[in-house]
């Protein structure tokens, strides 16, 4: 597995975990200092890319994962109208 997919993977176990122990934002920021942590570690290496070029593609990844876990919840009601 790449960094870039098990940075993804991190985040949102990280989110998820802690969203469900202390509320959204919470979960939010924690996944975000976790993120931040991760890329600017593995950016430190020789010939390695920097560490915005790590956040950005992860960071998108993530939410558009969330959003599309949102989109599906039974919460939001029937998908058939």
């Amino acid at each position: 597995m790449g960094p870039l997919l098990a940075m993804v993977y991190a985040t949102v176990a990280v989110q998820s975990l802690v969203t469900g122990l202390a509320g959204e934002v919470v979960g939010t920021f924690v996944a975000a200092a976790v993120l931040s942590a991760a890329t600017t570690v593995y950016a430190r290496g020789p010939g390695r890319p920097p560490r915005l070029v790590l956040i950005l593609p992860v960071t998108s990844i993530a939410v558009g994962l969330l959003v599309g876990a949102v989109l599906v919840s039974p919460r939001n009601g029937p998908a058939d109208g």
